[in-house]
């Protein structure tokens, strides 16, 4: 009986430190700092470390590592043109093609005059998944395209875009530089010089979205589509803006 009281304890006293660890590991808040404008992925995603094969950060490597980690993390994208080079889209794990946000990201470049995030017309540049959200200021996003929805930005989840610009993005379906079906907020921020084929050739928003301080201007949309909203098209009532 004595050895088995004694079992009995250890099994709690290890399932006490399991739960402590997980505890641990669900508050953990990272920072990572991007040192290089090369689109290169994480080498190991296992070891909370944003480190390529090349022993540097990017972009893409921080954004796989965060997603991973959950929670909530900061990057900081330094001035330079980080543009996204690895083709294909399809997949939602930021491997290849758009950047996918699955975490509570806080993304702070240098200045949008200073800080360009490029896509490479074969994938949107970012995309927020349902159940996350992201704040993203101090950059320009530009060069994306989709056979779908959200040239640039794709938002699915919670986003906040701040002191940013989104420019020279396409979509063949809905919003050539923002679509949002989740909630969406636009603080003093550019949004020009999109295109989108179906409507919404700056912004297309079918969820809750509120504009401050921003400008939406000389967007289009294809002549080859339905022409509906070429700067904005909001499908409801949960459109504010103010200035």
């Amino acid at each position: 009986m004595l050895r088995a009281h004694l079992f009995i304890n250890v099994i709690a006293f290890g399932a006490t430190l399991v739960l402590s660890s997980l505890q641990c590991a669900a508050s953990y808040q990272a920072n990572f700092t991007v040192n290089d404008t090369r689109d290169l992925r994480d080498a190991d995603l296992s070891d909370q470390i944003c480190l390529t094969r090349k022993q540097t950060c990017t972009l893409r490597a921080a954004i796989q590592q965060a997603n991973v980690l959950g929670g909530a993390h900061t990057i900081s994208v330094p001035a330079g043109v980080h543009k996204l080079t690895i083709a294909g889209g399809f997949e939602d794990n930021a491997a290849r093609g758009d950047l996918d946000v699955l975490a509570n990201l806080t993304i702070r470049g240098a200045s949008a005059r200073r800080t360009m995030i490029l896509g490479q017309a074969d994938d949107r540049v970012f995309d927020i998944r349902p159940g996350a959200s992201a704040l993203i200021s101090g950059v320009t996003i530009q060069g994306g395209f989709v056979d779908g929805d959200g040239g640039g930005i794709e938002n699915l989840g919670s986003l906040v875009l701040m002191r940013s610009t989104v420019t020279g993005n396409y979509a063949v379906g809905d919003g050539g530089g923002v679509h949002n079906t989740g909630t969406l907020k636009i603080m003093s921020n550019t949004i020009s010089g999109n295109t989108a084929d179906h409507s919404g050739g700056g912004v297309s928003s079918i969820g809750q979205s509120v504009i401050t301080n921003s400008t939406i201007g000389e967007n289009g949309v294809s002549p080859f589509g339905a022409e509906k909203g070429g700067g904005m098209r909001n499908v409801g009532s949960g459109a504010t803006t103010s200035c």
